[in-house]
């Protein structure tokens, strides 16, 4: 094929991208062709009259396309203003909150920050992902997904799919990963906490972001994909009632907002979706979506039935032109520069050839107001009355690609993606004629999958169109090139989609300490899809043909019932021309709707899972300083028992006490019927026993002890900071070892803050935990700054820096304390003595007696008291509960006896006073 210049000097000419560079360009074209006609010598011809009105022509249909732009707030001025656009990663676009316009992302990897740190302490679990998926069927969004999540595995990660109904992919899922099946209701019953990221699939998960949106889940990352259209038709069609069904609109929008990404599979649908964008919206292109839909819909559908519908001849060549997804608003410029440039060679090959030549423009939103543009502009491209035809982008694309004959690309400005409706004609069979742009020829071989042309010079075009059309027929050469491109359209983008989402979630998941660090993307070793098993399944299923409406209709049913006529998720098709919408009364009943359901949800949470509002603790009131985040957030579940034990006596007088995280029931760990008879039988017995009971055992294998899982837990460094802060806290010299030795015996230790023990043993416990955690946070010089916390790797860890070590306390004062140890089963209620106090040879019993923890809580209380202490701003131990010695009792009794003197010395003063001044109490009765 003859071609003007090599693709390297044709991307130094390209036109920028978008509606103002197209005007440049024509702009300039008019004004070169102006300079070609002047003659020297002439001050002011005709032909200047005829250029000025031409000039009024073109700025007139300008304050059209100008109309037509949507309006924006700073982002765009910034595109324009001349700056580098920063470098955009293959497969991953990102959109503006206000325009919509393209932007690279920049998320940077976060497990390459992690291995760039030393980890000198064994990881104990995988990086977990949960993956919610609506349901199981043989469908593009189900290949698409598995596939990642085989990638994902390969790489070291551990992903679980929650799916909200079962399918006929659920075998295929189940040798890649684990597979549960949720309901809403059980979805408050899954421990999200376990999860480093939340994958979700569908709009179904808005149930699964309504309870991570609340505390303790908002720090846990969660990337939403959207793959229906469903919900943005809907918004764009009443994007002027916005103010009507404001409840309906900032609900959805808050649960985007809520989302790390939201990520899309091309750049149609973030146009539909632009009313809930804040700035997170994301695309990653080459999906299955935009083969697997083409390959059902070819199976059940006549070509020639459809080319009859649309009074197509035999004979008749038509050319499908298509372009980039910015044309939904914007008029297609770069339509007009090919079209001038090539419509008239390719008119005469046709006729030469006794072929008829039809052209179908694909672009535009649809509206009165764009079709109206577009018959103004398609009046200046050179094409015959009767040849032009144009289709919405909201029109079902597969359709035209039934019928057409060759696809022509008309948009010269550089991609940030290979454009999907490229890849959805190829999977098509139908031979493409495209521009030699990077993003286009990196996968693209000209005569191969497809015929190339200069975008700096579009007459090439003429070229592409000789080797393609025949004698009242294509070629063979264009068939075969067809062929060639439909081959390499099946897997063409799979490594790259699947590379983007892995890089996706290494740029989002906070690392724990905890975590076995994954293999890098550099090693997915996935270079196709999972065509085999999905293809095997629909073919022994018979469910190639199968109706898939069922997404639909479930992400309808999220709307609140609203009318579902003949709707259709986007992954089959984006024709939205036979939708049944919904009247502004539904919009409102629907807010009505969801206003109820939310109170009704709230009043079902209080009646299962609180207790009675009479025997509620507000944690906050009880100890102040849990209503700072800062401290509230570093204590974590800690601080609830510390509001407990602060003045104990006005919320619990009974002689046993205990706890159990919300964390153990999710981990199947909370007590049965049976282990509760057990612990009632033992608190309400003559057991006089210092004991503790506790039921949420840590997860160690055998080669693991307590110090070295402590580490694990805490980037590493547990023992030595604990070592620290206990050498602090009993002021203890560098030469004296200051690590309490923990017996590695094969028995059980607590987690979870799940146990039960005397109340008195509990205060003692209490005072042991106070003076260490301030010991231990005194060892921060900033106590303020998380970011510094030596007992954590990730952000959430630092952020929570003394829960985990705080977790597990209760083992090293019940141990060294010398209280007896007891493991309840929480299925059976069988108990087992743990650490047999007879077997204990190494207990630091006194650096705990409670004689010498009294004697240290009632010096720390009187330089409280006293103010004494320095650094007292960041002082922790007085936040932490009350604050008392005896010099605080000597001075309330004088304090007291004091005011009893004084009032007795104004009583008598008074006296006198009235016997000065001759008054005298008459005596009653008199």
């Amino acid at each position: 094929m003859w071609r003007r210049g090599a693709h390297a000097d044709a991307a130094q000419h390209l036109p920028n991208s978008g509606p103002g560079a197209s005007s440049s360009s024509t702009s300039s074209s008019l004004a070169a062709a102006a300079r070609r006609r002047r003659r020297p010598g002439l001050s002011c011809r005709p032909s200047h009259l005829f250029f000025a009105l031409l000039v009024a022509l073109f700025t007139a249909s300008l304050l059209v396309v100008w109309q037509l732009l949507p309006i924006g707030d700073g982002d765009g001025g910034a595109a324009e203003g001349g700056g580098d656009a920063p470098p955009r990663p293959e497969g991953v676009v990102r959109f503006s909150a206000s325009r919509v316009a393209l932007r690279a992302f920049d998320g940077a990897s976060r497990l390459d920050a992690a291995r760039s740190e030393p980890r000198r302490w064994a990881g104990l679990a995988p990086v977990r992902v949960a993956l919610a998926v609506g349901n199981m069927n043989i469908d593009a969004q189900s290949l698409m997904l598995a596939t990642v999540a085989k990638s994902l595995v390969g790489l070291g990660y551990e992903v679980e799919v929650l799916t909200f109904t079962d399918g006929k992919a659920r075998d295929i899922w189940e040798n890649i990963c684990l597979v549960n099946v949720v309901n809403v209701g059980s979805l408050k019953s899954v421990d999200w906490l376990r999860y480093d990221a939340v994958l979700l699939s569908s709009l179904e998960g808005k149930r699964v972001v309504s309870i991570l949106m609340q505390e303790p889940f908002r720090l846990l990352p969660v990337v939403w994909l959207i793959h229906e259209d469903t919900l943005g038709q809907h918004l764009r069609s009443y994007a002027g009632l916005h103010e009507s069904i404001p409840n309906v609109i900032e609900d959805w929008r808050a649960h985007f907002n809520a989302c790390v990404y939201v990520v899309f599979p091309d750049s149609y649908l973030p146009f539909l979706y632009s009313p809930l964008d804040s700035g997170n919206f994301l695309v990653i292109s080459g999906s299955p979506v935009d083969i697997w839909p083409t390959k059902r819909f070819g199976s059940s559908h006549s070509d020639e039935t459809i080319r009859k519908q649309h009074g197509i001849g035999e004979n008749d060549v038509v050319i499908l032109v298509v372009g980039s997804y910015l044309f939904f608003d914007d008029l297609p410029w770069d339509y007009v520069t090919v079209m001038r440039a090539s419509a008239p060679h390719i008119l005469d090959i046709a006729k030469t050839r006794n072929l008829k030549v039809q052209f179908i423009f694909f672009c535009g939103n649809g509206s009165d107001a764009y079709n109206s543009a577009f018959q103004e502009l398609a009046s200046h491209m050179g094409l015959p009355d009767g040849s032009i035809k144009q289709f919405s982008m909201t029109h079902d694309i597969r359709k035209l690609l039934m019928f057409v004959d060759v696809v022509l690309y008309g948009s010269l400005g550089q991609e940030p993606g290979f454009p999907p409706l490229l890849l959805r004609s190829m999977s098509s069979e139908i031979p493409i004629v495209v521009p030699n742009l990077t993003v286009i020829t990196k996968y693209i071989t000209d005569g191969v999958h497809g015929f190339l042309f200069d975008s700096a010079d579009p007459s090439t075009v003429s070229s592409a169109f000789i080797q393609i059309l025949g004698e009242k027929k294509l070629l063979d050469t264009a068939y075969s090139v067809a062929l060639g491109g439909k081959l390499l359209s099946k897997n063409m983008l799979a490594h790259d989609c699947i590379t983007a989402h892995v890089k996706l979630l290494e740029s989002v998941i906070h690392f724990p300490s905890h975590a076995t660090l994954p293999s890098s993307v550099s090693k997915v070793q996935e270079r196709t899809w999972l065509w085999d098993p999905f293809e095997m399944k629909a073919a022994l299923e018979n469910s190639l043909l199968e109706d898939e409406s069922y997404a639909s209709t479930k992400t309808v049913d999220m709307l609140s019932e609203l009318p579902q006529s003949n709707q259709s998720t986007y992954s089959d098709t984006n024709d939205t021309s036979s939708y049944d919408y919904p009247s502004l009364s539904d919009w409102n009943d629907l807010s009505e709707i969801e206003i109820f359901e939310d109170i009704e949800r709230r009043e079902m949470e209080e009646a299962r899972g609180r207790r009675p509002r009479s025997d509620d603790v507000d944690a906050v009131t009880r100890l102040s300083v849990l209503d700072n985040l800062y401290y509230r957030n570093l204590l974590c579940e800690f601080g609830a028992m510390l509001a407990i034990a602060n003045r104990v006596d006005t919320v619990h007088k009974l002689p046993w006490i205990g706890f159990q995280s919300w964390r153990a029931a999710v981990r199947k760990v909370s007590l049965s019927e049976n282990a509760e008879e057990t612990l009632e039988e033992t608190m309400t017995g003559e057991n006089n026993e210092d004991a503790v009971y506790y039921w949420s055992p840590m997860d160690m294998d055998k080669t693991s002890d307590f110090w070295s899982m402590c580490d694990s837990l805490n980037a590493g460094n547990c023992r030595s900071l604990f070592e620290d802060a206990f050498r602090t806290m009993y002021g203890l010299p560098e030469n004296v070892a200051a690590l309490p030795p923990m017996p590695n015996d094969g028995d059980h230790w607590s987690t979870l803050h799940s146990w039960v023990m005397p109340t008195p043993s509990f205060l003692k416990f209490i005072m042991f935990s106070r003076i260490f955690v301030d010991s231990l946070h005194s060892l921060n010089a900033n106590g303020t700054e998380s970011a510094i916390c030596l007992l954590g790797a990730s952000e959430p860890e630092k952020r929570h820096c003394y829960c985990r070590i705080l977790e597990i306390l209760i083992n090293v004062w019940a141990y060294h304390s010398g209280r007896k140890m007891v493991y309840l089963n929480p299925v059976t209620g069988d108990t087992r003595e743990q650490h047999p106090l007879d077997e204990r040879n190494e207990m630091w019993i006194k650096f705990f007696s409670f004689t010498l923890l009294k004697s240290m809580d009632e010096d720390l209380a009187e330089e409280a008291d006293d103010g004494m202490h320095p650094g007292n701003d960041q002082w922790l131990w007085p936040l932490t509960g009350q604050v008392f010695w005896p010099g605080i009792a000597d001075r309330e009794r004088e304090e007291k006896y004091i005011k009893k003197l004084d009032k007795k010395l104004k009583n008598k003063v008074k006296l006198l006073e009235r016997q000065k001044s001759g008054y005298k109490q008459k005596p009653l009765g008199q």
